[in-house]
């Protein structure tokens, strides 16, 4: 693979090792809604249940976006050559929390 986005979009994974992006999009969503609920319970909150999946539903879509992905390869770019597995996916975690950061302030 030669950047994230095409190992992302690839439909050469091995089944059930790595979850598609349909799996992965409805994943993101419930993680998404259950963050939402335990924050509302312990700060209170407006958000009714729908507006909460509408909002994770909302995030998630972007995350798995095409041009998301484009911008999250771009920005992490391929492994260094002395960068662990552990170091890499550290940075690519930022750099996708910093994007969506970048992206819902709008």
């Amino acid at each position: 693979m030669s950047s994230f986005k095409d190992f992302f979009f690839s439909v050469e994974k091995v089944e059930n090792a790595i979850p598609t992006v349909q799996q992965s999009e409805k994943a993101l969503s419930a993680s998404i809604v259950g963050s939402l609920t335990s924050v509302s319970v312990v700060g209170g909150s407006d958000f009714t249940i729908a507006k909460k999946e509408e909002f994770s539903n909302n995030v998630s879509k972007l995350a798995h976006s095409e041009e998301f992905i484009q911008d999250l390869s771009n920005s992490i770019g391929k492994p260094r050559p002395d960068e662990s597995e552990d170091a890499f996916v550290l940075r690519a975690k930022a750099a996708m929390t910093a994007l969506l950061k970048e992206k819902l302030k709008d």
